[in-house]
């Protein structure tokens, strides 16, 4: 699959897969440019990605050595944390680490921070980038922790599920969340706005949320309706 982003006029693509790709793109080159892309650079294992200033901050399917990874702009790795603390370490079958403690990455450009949010144990760690690391600067719970069944983790009907996308704008990071069960089909989810200090305001919405993008106040989300259908919400944020 393939992750969008947009900076100082460019596009940023970022193709999810095994031997992931990143591509920039400028705006104003595309319909003159045989070769479009500016900037091709290889992540390796790299499940999301995001441009976080002048480095890269990916999660790593395999945990190469951990899940969070650090690199420069040439993609050359500097550093990987383990946001989880050793709790996953029991795990040795590749790729299983971070099939408990996958999530979805932000970063916010204005106030230079960046979000890891979890799918399965409901945690938001909070880092800006210093001296070269990354440097954690909160964890904020939302659900219960790992999944009792984590060392050998399966994901079934009662499976809890948190975070599902996550987009950025002004000061914020904003979480879409649903806190249940897979097999809930109530529609009711989360939208769960962050900021760099911490400080955490989270919003009820009434329909299922698939997709959402935040831009000068207003949402703009994708949202499930009855009978399989798609439709576009735009909603104002307080």
């Amino acid at each position: 699959s393939i992750e969008l982003g947009i900076d100082n006029g460019r596009l940023q693509v970022f193709r999810r897969c095994y031997n992931s790709s990143y591509e920039e793109y400028s705006f104003r080159d595309i319909p003159y440019t045989p070769v479009p892309y500016t900037k091709k650079l290889q992540f390796a294992h790299t499940d999301h990605l995001v441009k976080a200033g002048k480095y890269f901050v990916g999660a790593d399917i395999i945990g190469n050595p951990n899940i969070l990874n650090l690199y420069d702009k040439n993609a050359n790795q500097l550093q990987s944390v383990d946001p989880f603390g050793g709790i996953l370490d029991s795990i040795t079958e590749v790729g299983k680490k971070y099939a408990v403690g996958q999530g979805y990455l932000a970063y916010n450009s204005k106030k230079d921070f960046i979000v890891y949010a979890t799918v399965y144990t409901g945690e938001i760690f909070i880092y800006d980038i210093h001296n070269i690391k990354l440097r954690l600067l909160h964890k904020i719970d939302i659900g219960k922790g790992m999944p009792e069944n984590f060392e050998n983790f399966k994901v079934n009907a009662n499976t809890q599920i948190y975070a599902t996308d996550i987009c950025q704008d002004g000061n914020y990071v904003y979480i879409l969340a649903k806190d249940k069960k897979i097999a809930d089909n109530s529609k009711e989810c989360y939208i769960i706005r962050v900021n760099k200090d911490g400080d955490i305001y989270c919003m009820k919405c009434p329909k299922s949320l698939l997709r959402i993008f935040v831009k000068g106040g207003s949402l703009f989300a994708l949202s499930h309706e009855n009978k399989g259908r798609n439709i576009l919400v735009v909603a104002k944020i307080k």
